[in-house]
């Protein structure tokens, strides 16, 4: 069995506004700040999000998926992270490759995105994130839902718990 760490954000709460929080409260945010910290890759995936946020609330809902693509590497660009747009992954049964994915981006090399559009969030679509990692290298992805409510889902799937093929990493042409 693959254990897979889940994690969901919500905007407008930041752990460095402690105006009108009591004392016990501020221990709570300082020790959820020092959870966050220590999660893999984590200043990488809160610049991420913090893009993503940014492009929805430019654009709005109801957008093709490809628009949101280019809006967020023109993001992306802004902000100096380096990205591989329709990244391959590989997916091999019994020693041969039998398929490729391609995940919609890649960024800085590390963490694996999903953009989905749409009027609602479909359980599919984790499923997908998750396969992506299980079939590569890469231990974060993120699921960047643009519909009414943006909504981010994080997935976590570290190296040491996965059944990873010899071949992963190689993509043949």
């Amino acid at each position: 069995m693959i254990s897979v760490r889940l994690f969901s954000y919500s905007h407008g709460f930041f752990a460095d506004e402690f105006r009108g929080v009591t004392r016990r409260d501020r221990g709570d945010i300082r020790r959820s700040q020092q959870v966050k910290e220590s999660r893999l890759h984590w200043m990488l995936t809160e610049k991420i999000v913090q893009v993503f946020f940014q492009v929805h609330a430019e654009l709005g809902a109801g957008h093709l998926e490809s628009v949101y693509a280019n809006a967020m590497a023109i993001a992306f660009d802004d902000e100096g992270l380096s990205y591989d747009r329709e990244f391959p992954i590989a997916v091999f049964f019994r020693g041969r490759r039998i398929g490729i994915f391609r995940a919609d981006k890649l960024v800085e090399g590390i963490v694996l995105l999903e953009y989905k559009a749409g009027d609602k969030l479909d359980a599919n679509w984790e499923a997908q994130l998750i396969n992506y990692l299980r079939n590569s290298e890469i231990e974060v992805g993120l699921l960047l839902f643009f519909g009414p409510q943006p909504v981010v889902k994080r997935r976590d799937l570290s190296n040491s718990r996965k059944v990873l093929s010899p071949q992963i990493g190689r993509i043949a042409p």
